[in-house]
């Protein structure tokens, strides 16, 4: 009985030790991920209250699997939508998307930009990537 306990304390180990749990399965894919690589005019910049505005942003993009969108987001600092959507569906893999949107800058003190990548299926998504601008008032 003692043997088999030991052979089997000694089998279990033996195997743990080829396992290492800080390393994911080869065929496990990447995460997915979304960056804003540029964005016109620059956030450095404020805006002012009136102004009218043609916003540009540059993604890169890596989808895990399957297809999704790419949408442009610009809300003011209470939440409402600025402007157009602007959406690009992507599949699998990497790439670059161009955005873009016409607006004219409301009485706001900031306006913020999301550009979420949302895979096909999911409901809302935490892969995202935002930029801020201040926002002055018209004069």
């Amino acid at each position: 009985m003692r043997f088999r306990f030991v052979f089997l304390v000694v089998a279990v180990l033996g195997f743990g030790a080829g396992c290492d749990s800080r390393t994911a399965p080869a065929s496990t894919p990447a995460e997915s991920s979304i960056r804003i690589t540029r964005i016109t005019p620059d956030v450095a910049t404020p805006l002012k209250v009136g102004q009218e505005v043609s916003l540009a942003a540059d993604v890169e993009y890596h989808l895990a699997d399957g297809s999704g969108t790419v949408t442009l987001v610009i809300q003011d600092g209470t939440g409402q939508r600025v402007g157009n959507q602007h959406i690009e569906v992507v599949s699998k893999g990497s790439g670059k998307v161009a955005l873009k949107s016409a607006f004219t800058v409301p009485e706001t003190t900031a306006l913020i930009v999301y550009t979420p990548l949302n895979p096909q299926g999911q409901g809302a998504t935490s892969i995202v990537d935002t930029r801020a601008y201040k926002v002055l008032p018209g004069g």
